[in-house]
């Protein structure tokens, strides 16, 4: 580091993220902190299957103004929160349900665990709890959002995704032919 902090900055930062309350950080503040430090998180792929019997992912798009993947595709998910309920993800299952997909979802069984990945991301490192959920096949309207063959992966998929949908589809058809 070539200008490190002070005890007095270091102090005057510590007093101020004191006074955050408990909960969402600021934009930047989450931004200059997520380089610093390990993040957890949930990812949730809703899957389909479509009118030939062959299974859809609802992918996400990121907004354009998103400083790390503008308009890239991406599998919902959320950064757990101190605020979140403890013993269990239900908490950032309803704010992927409510935030990323609108309320629009009809979940034909709950949330199911697939794999656990630890990366490192533009934002910073993630250690990522990634769940699938089957959803019925419906029309589903929402700006973001858009299904996907596994064979026809949009082109600006954020990096890793490439890898990952094809192992948690696998994690589903398992579970399907027990």
């Amino acid at each position: 580091m070539n200008n490190p902090p002070t005890d007095a900055e270091i102090a005057q930062a510590v007093d101020v993220i004191n006074r955050i309350p408990k909960g969402v950080l600021p934009r930047e503040l989450f931004f200059a902190i997520s380089h610093k430090t390990v993040l957890s998180s949930i990812e949730l792929l809703p899957i389909r299957t479509n009118t030939e019997g062959q299974p859809e992912v609802l992918l996400t798009q990121r907004p354009a103004d998103d400083p790390y993947w503008p308009n890239m595709w991406h599998i919902a998910g959320t950064i757990l929160r101190p605020t979140d309920q403890i013993g269990n993800f239900s908490s950032a299952f309803s704010r992927l349900f409510d935030e990323e997909f609108e309320g629009q979802l009809e979940t034909i069984a709950d949330p199911q665990y697939a794999k656990t990945e630890f990366l490192d991301t533009g934002r910073g490192r993630v250690n990522d709890r990634v769940y699938f959920v089957e959803i019925a096949n419906k029309d589903i309207s929402f700006a973001s959002g858009k299904f996907f063959s596994p064979d026809a992966l949009p082109e600006n998929l954020i990096d890793h995704y490439d890898k990952l949908i094809p192992s948690v589809l696998e994690v589903y058809l398992h579970s399907k032919n027990r």
